[in-house]
This record gives structure tokens, sequence and C-alpha cells, in this order.
């Protein structure tokens, strides 16, 4: 079906629009009037009931802007939903839009929370915007609709979303209707009365008897789209009311068709055919398409079909004729046909729309762009873009895939995104021999590098679960293969990607780390040759990784500065990333609070950047680690000190959200939430993680079991994670605790017959004791310099949300009403504060509460 992508922002106007658009309805108008303070409506009726029309009524009458989608059966997939929704807010506000596209579709807690953080720093608080969902009844994916109920219930005070559906959307918004925040409008709200269209009629200059009015009311049923396409025939006839009831609805193509042939020309029908091809419906488009002014004339005179959006700027086109368009489209020939999906295509692609471009050029069988566009997505897919490319390049024939060979290395990517590990290196092995024989080598040097390239990810991203570590060879071929022919990686191809160690061994016998050292630096050497700065700084921050884990802080802030360095030089954005957090927990267990402040400097300018995957959610990782340095956890982003969900779906990469999940249980723990921590451990501890990850994580589950009381089973858990260390001494992840791990130890130490030897855990409790006061220096260092420590004794927890409500723009009555108490006493709430702080406006409260960290 056809789809209009997005709306445009036009404020204070509502341009021309065809006068049968304009029929007042107060009784309808009068019902979203009653709807303004929602923040959810839902209208709800079958085709034809004039739903759209409805809506577009009430929006054109307000001066707010408005974003617009109209969905199809493709927006299921959550990519391609994801680059509609931005695309859409990009009309309204392009930064807001970029933040969300590299946010990524929210379908975790995790992601859901940095959604809701760039709307909050995008957006003003008083900011209104209307969101509409139309065709909603497309819409299948539960993903989806949990985003959408989510976001309706987490929506600002002045963003409402307006529903359009064909069926009762499923769901779950009981919490808002109770809160009287849900608007339903049904049919029965929206069928035309008898006066209605006795007063439609009159609009148009069309005076019926009272039996005529009524047996037209009769014929139709109060069906809108009846009622108009009637109306068209009695102008047609000077009002003459046909001998045929033609209203009924079994008559409607019948009608269309009459109407159809009596009133277009041949070219303007097979512009319609071209329309119902593609969804793009946008005003610029359709004038591309159609190459002619007299035939965009023709177009703009078909209004009983047909109108023109002015303040979105679009074409509308009834759903019903549409549906007759679709049942047609054989009458245009295959050229025609692909000169529409090409057109297509590159309007979308311009636009950052890559399902739909993809999807448009596989139609018209441009394999070589379906690849292009795949191959400058991330080098991890997520699972659903991954099925879609699957399933798109499954149409391209054997014999057109001899002219595209870079599509060889792709699949062996989207199959390994899929878990499908030993299909794609069978593959990868069948595809190097085959291009192996051909001649001559030299034209296939790059396909041949890159199929050595993707197979040599393989054997390392399974290396933690196998267990064998001489994954050199294939980096090795791929050297020689792009010293031949550059390597061609390109976008986020380029980019290396890392989930919460670059130290990928899953075994603790002894002598696996160095085993992965080794071959990692002979993979850093090819690298360094062959593969353009991809890579850069991996091998540093592994080894770094290596020596603090083994206890050597100094060793590894050196080698966490040169990661950093390298990365930053190629713009090894992950890895950078990486760096510094590494850095960050150095300096801590350090005490070294100057090179605290230089890691914070540098994830800032990282971070200002704007141009790493991922950006938000990597800085609010390392930013957390930086706010447990300095004393302070409860300053971490907002989602990453949230309820873990009911399951951990993936709907982005598998190495980046397991990274963004084990932070935020580190997060957790160290803002007390140890039910949660728990509910994550019971979740994650999978053995085929790293080692280094299951380390960690039977840590934090050791430490949380302890607070909640469950001595037994902390007792328990710190010997399986001492069991899983000992070999290598990885003693740092019990450490860096610090008073939690001491005292634990303690009363581990007082357990006659415990199976820890009582050597280790008291070399673990002197050397947590020494971190635990390098760790005071710095926080006491922080608060000196940002004189914090006399104000936070000040300041109370009544006062801070009181601060809260300020930065967010409440009015004073809104405060009062949000404490439950007098806006007298709220105001004196207010200036006491402010005393407090030395200010003497709320602007300058919220910005040094801010700088205060107290919000």
């Amino acid at each position: 079906m056809g789809k209009e992508k997005t709306s445009l922002y036009i404020e204070n106007a509502v341009q021309e629009i065809p006068k049968e658009f304009l029929f007042a309805r107060p009784r309808v108008r009068e019902l979203f009037r009653k709807s303004k303070a929602a923040s959810f409506i839902t209208v709800v009726a079958n085709a034809g009931y004039g739903k759209t029309c409805a809506v577009y009524q009430y929006l054109s009458q307000q001066t707010t802007p408005v974003v617009w989608y109209r969905f199809r059966q493709e927006d299921n997939n959550s990519q391609q939903f994801w680059d509609d929704y931005t695309a859409g807010v990009a009309r309204y506000n392009k930064s807001y839009a970029e933040r969300l596209r590299k946010c990524g579709f929210p379908g975790s807690d995790e992601k859901f929370d940095m959604y809701l953080k760039a709307q909050q720093e995008e957006m003003r608080e008083n900011d209104k915007l209307f969101i509409v969902c139309d065709d909603f009844h497309n819409i299948t994916n539960p993903e989806i609709m949990r985003f959408l109920e989510k976001a309706a219930k987490y929506a600002r005070r002045h963003m409402t979303r307006i529903l359009i559906s064909r069926t009762e959307p499923p769901l779950d918004f009981v919490e808002l209707f109770v809160k009287g925040r849900l608007v339903r409008i049904t049919e029965e709200d929206l069928i035309f009365t008898r006066d209605e269209t006795d007063g439609f009629l009159r609009s148009l200059g069309i005076n019926l008897s009272v039996d005529q009015v009524d047996q037209l009311d009769e014929d139709t049923g109060g069906w809108a789209f009846a009622v108009s396409l009637v109306v068209r025939l009695l102008e047609k006839s000077g009002g003459q009311v046909p001998p045929a009831r033609y209203a009924y609805k079994a008559n409607i193509e019948q009608m269309i068709d009459l109407m159809v042939a009596n009133s277009i020309s041949e070219d303007l029908f097979k512009l319609l055919l071209k329309i119902s091809l593609t969804g793009n419906r946008n005003a610029d488009f359709i004038r591309r398409l159609a190459k002619s002014d007299a035939l965009m004339k023709e177009l703009n005179d078909m209004t009983n079909f047909v109108r023109f959006d002015q303040l979105m700027q679009v074409y509308e086109v009834h759903q019903m004729f549409l549906d007759y368009l679709c049942e047609r489209q054989g009458a245009l020939s295959e050229d025609e046909k692909r000169e529409v999906f090409l057109l297509t295509a590159e309007w979308y692609s311009k636009d950052g729309q890559i399902i739909s471009a993809a999807e448009c050029y596989a139609k018209c069988r441009e394999w070589k762009k379906v690849v292009e566009i795949a191959r400058n997505l991330p080098q991890e897919f997520p699972e659903d873009v991954a099925e879609t490319f699957l399933k798109l390049l499954a149409g391209c024939t054997e014999k057109e895939l001899k002219d595209i060979p870079e599509y060889y290395p792709l699949r062996i990517r989207l199959l390994l995104c899929l878990h499908m590990g030993d299909e794609a290196k069978k593959e990868a092995d069948d595809w190097i021999q085959y291009f192996s024989k051909k001649k001559p080598a030299s034209a296939y040097a790059g396909v041949l590098g890159n199929l050595h390239f993707i197979r040599g990810i393989a054997e390392m991203l399974e290396s933690a679960e196998k267990e064998h570590y001489d994954f050199t060879r294939h980096f090795e071929s791929a050297a020689k293969y792009f010293e031949r022919q550059a390597y061609d990686g390109e976008g986020w191809q380029h980019v290396w990607h890392l989930g919460a160690h670059a130290l990928l061994i899953g075994t603790n016998r002894p002598g696996a780390a160095e085993e992965y050292l080794e071959s990692l630096k002979a993979v850093n050497v090819h690298a360094e040759k062959a593969f353009h700065g991809r890579m850069s700084g991996l091998y540093d921050l592994a080894l770094a990784e290596y020596y603090y884990y083994k206890g050597d802080a100094e060793k590894a802030l050196t080698l966490s500065r040169t990661a950093y360095q390298k990365a930053a030089m190629e713009n090894q954005c992950i890895i950078q990333n990486r760096a510094i957090i590494g850095r960050i927990f150095c300096a801590s267990a350090l005490g070294d609070y100057t090179e605290l402040k230089r890691a914070k400097a540098d994830l800032d300018m990282q971070y200002e950047k704007r141009d790493s995957l991922y950006r938000t959610a990597t800085y609010d990782t390392a930013y957390a680690s930086w706010c447990t340095a300095i004393g302070r956890p409860q300053d971490a982003a907002e989602w990453l000190k949230g309820r873990f969900t009911s399951d951990f779906n993936d709907t982005g990469t598998v190495l980046v959200e397991n990274f963004l999940r084990y932070a935020k249980a580190k997060v957790l723990l160290r803002n007390m939430r140890y039910e949660e921590v728990l509910y994550f451990t019971a979740q994650e501890c999978a053995p085929s993680q790293a080692l280094l990850t299951r380390i960690g994580i039977k840590v934090l589950e050791a430490i949380s079991r302890y607070r909640l009381g469950s001595n037994d089973a902390a007792y328990a858990c710190l010997e399986e994670a001492y069991e899983l260390s000992r070999s290598n001494a990885f003693d740092m992840h019990f450490i860096r605790y610090g008073k939690e791990m001491q005292a634990l130890v303690r009363s581990a130490l007082r357990v006659p017959g415990y199976g820890v030897p009582e050597e280790w855990l008291k070399q673990i409790y002197r050397r947590a004791s020494i971190y635990v006061k390098r760790h005071k220096s710095i926080v006491d260092q922080y608060m000196l310099e940002n004189n914090t420590r006399g104000a936070a004794a000040k300041i109370t927890y009544q006062e801070k949300r009181l601060l809260t409500n300020i930065e967010q723009g409440l009015s004073q009555a809104e405060i009062a009403e949000e404490f439950g108490i007098a806006p007298r006493t709220a105001r004196g709430m207010t200036e006491r504060v402010m005393g407090k702080l030395g200010v003497s406006d709320r602007e300058e409260a919220a910005k040094k509460a801010k700088e205060m960290h107290f919000i």
C-alpha cells in the first residue's frame, strides 16, 4: 500500500484546502476539542469513514507543528520503522532526529531511556507537537507496539499522539485511560448523521428534497466515502438523483470505474498507477514523477480521490481508490515500473531511509545498489536488518551475482549476525576456494581480502566459546590481498566494534590470555599495514585490560593512553570509548585525579564530534564510570539506573547490547539496587561469554546477595568468581569494589572451612583497603575543587526534587500540585533553596544545581 513518510511543519498557517474537506462538523470537532489535554487519541474505524480527514480538519485549525506517518506492512521491520520515524522528526527538529538515529530503535529499556534523554535535551518543555500514526493497523511487530506504549506513557506534557487505525490497536493503555489521558473516537462518532449529510450537500450547492436526503442517508448509512461518491455523481448530473443506488458498498468499484472513465486522461491514469507503486507521496517527488506541469494540474483537479495537502506537502490518496489502482498496476510496462522504483530508491537514499531504498532497488533488480547500501551499515547488523537484506538478496539470480563479488563477504556478515557461524564459515571457505581459482587473480583481490577478513572476524568472535586463539591466518591472507587492492571498508564498516572487553578469552586455562594477546598482536601488525586504521588501538587496549585485572594499574594506564591516541587518530570510536573507560578505572585505582579529569575532557570531546555510532550510549556508560570515580554514582544517566525488562530481546547488535546491560548492572550495584542486579545476573551469566565478563558478573552477584542477607549464596558466588580468576590472578575484579568487597570478605573470613584460601581473602581485603583510600582522595579532591561538600549538607532531598522541577520548567502552581502543597508554601521553598545556592532567580538556581550535581 502507499505511504506518506512524514509531514512538514508550517507555522500558524493553513493553506487552501478543497472546499469539501472543510465542511464543518461541529459534533466531530467537539470530540477533538475535548481531547486537547490527552496524550493519546485513537481514531478507529473501517475504510471510508473519513478518519484521516477528521484528524486533518482538527489539526489544520491548530498552530502546532505536526509530524505525520502513514504506515505499511514493511514498517514492521524495526530499522525501517526507525528510519521513517527519524525522517519525520527531522522535518521538525534535525538535531533531535540525528540523536535518535545514533541511538537506534529503542527496543530495550536502555535504549528507550536514551530516547527519553534525547527528547528531554532537544525539546523544550513547552514545545507542543502532534505525532500522527496513520494506517496503524499495518503494524504488528510487538517491539514497535511496546515502544509506542512506553512513548505514550512517558510523553512530555505538551506532546500528543494520534493513532488512526481500521482495527482496535492491541496496545495496553489502561493506565492512560484511567488517568484521563486517552481519548477514543470510533465509527459511531464519524458516521454522517442525516442532518450532516444534508448540510454537506447544501455547502456544495446541491439542494435535495427531504425524501431524497432521507433516501441518500438510508442508502449510504452515513458512510463518508459513499456520501462523497454520491455527491460527485449528483454534481455531474446537475443534482438529479441517479436511479441506481450507487452508494452501496458492493457497487463502490463500479462507481470508481464510472468516474475514472469519465473524468481523467490516460496519462493521468498512468501517473496514478505509478503513484500506487511507491509509498512516496512527497509533492516534489510526485512532480518529478509526472514530468509535466499540465499533468500536475490535472492531478490537482482530481479532488474526489486525490488531494494535495498543503500542511504536510504530500498527496493524499483515498485508501479505497488506492486499492483500486493497485489491482490495475499490470497496465504499466516493466520499463515504467523500473523507472518508478529507481526514482523512489534515489529519493529514499538521499533521505537516509536505507531499508526503503534497498527494497525499491531490489524491485528493479539493481542488486549492486542493494549490496552497496548493506556494506555501508555497521559491522554487526541488528538481526531484523540482517534478515531483511538476506530476503531481498535471495531474489538475485546466480547469473546476476557474477557481476557483484562484493555480495559474498556481505552474506557472511549477514549470517554471522544471525548467529549462523558454522554455515557462514563453510560458505566463506567455499567462496575463497572458488575466487582463488579465478583469473586474472588481481581482479578478485578485493573480494578475497574481504572474505578472509570477515572469516577472521568469525574465528576471533568465536574464540571465547571455542577456546582456541590462533585466528591470525585469515587476517594475514586479507592483508596480502589488500596490499594488491586497497581495503575498501566504507562508512561504519571501518569502525571496529567491541563488547564489554577487548581481551576476549573464554577459559581460565593458564596461558590462554597470553595466547590470545599473541594472536591479536600478529593481527595488529597486519592491520597497521593493510587495514587503513581499522582495529587501531585494539591490541593496546586488550593488553591494558590484561595488566589492569592483574593489578598493575600503572602499566595498564600507559597502555590505555596509547590505545586512546591510536584509536582517536583513526576514528575508531568504540575502541576510543573503551580506552577512556580503562583510563578512568586505572586512575581510580591509582588515586590519580589529574588523569581522571583528562579522561573526562577526552570523553566530552569525543561526544561533541557527533560522528560516532552508539554515541549517546557509549558516552553515558563512560560517564557513569566517571560518576562512580568521583563518588556520585547517582548522577549516571537515568536509563542506567532503571529497571531491567522481563526479557532481553536484542534490537541492536549483540556485542553492544551485552556491553550496555553489563554497564547498567554495575551502575545499579553502586546505587544499591541489588534486586535488579540479581535479575541481570540470573539472565546474563552464560558459559559462552568472555571470561572477564563472567568473573565480573559473579562478583556483582556475590556482593548483591550479601547485601540482601543471603550470606551462604554470596559465599558460593565469591568462590565461583575466585575459581574463574585464580589461574590468571585477575584480582582487580574484586579489589575495585572497595568497601563492598571488604564487607563480604570480612564475613567470609569468619566461616570455618570456607573453600577460598584465607590468605587470598586477606590479600584482597588489604588491597581493597588501599583502593578505598585512593578513591577517597579522588572524591575529596573533586568535592574541594567543586565546592560541593558544604552545599551538599544544606540541600535536602525535597529541595533537590524542587530544583529538578524548576529545571524542567514547571510553574510555581505546577510545583505546588506536584508536592501537594499550597502555592504560597511552594514559593517559600523556592526562595529558601535559592538563598542556599546564592542565586536570585529560578533559572540561575537550576543552572547552579546542575553544576553542583544536585540534579
